[in-house]
């Protein structure tokens, strides 16, 4: 007998990232390679706070949720454009 498939809650996938990273006005940006998103940062470890971004390619997206996995990072979506 297979087992259900697993649930994942907001907060679970969240709290993979010791600290959030907003992206603010953001767009997509899709290329031959994967989906990428552009817009402003804050709270990345690399980056200073409002500083336009691309990211690295979105593994998942929750538009809905306000939430987008990249090769690197988690983030929250705020204000697309």
């Amino acid at each position: 007998m297979s087992k259900p498939a697993k649930q994942y809650h907001l907060e679970s996938v969240l709290m993979t990232d010791p600290v959030p990273v907003v992206l603010e006005n953001w767009v997509t940006d899709l290329r031959k390679e994967g989906l990428y998103l552009i817009g402003t940062v804050h709270g990345h470890p690399r980056f200073a706070d409002g500083k336009t971004i691309r990211t690295l390619r979105v593994l998942w997206i929750r538009d809905d949720l306000g939430i987008a996995q990249t090769e690197s990072t988690n983030f929250i979506l705020r204000d697309r454009r």
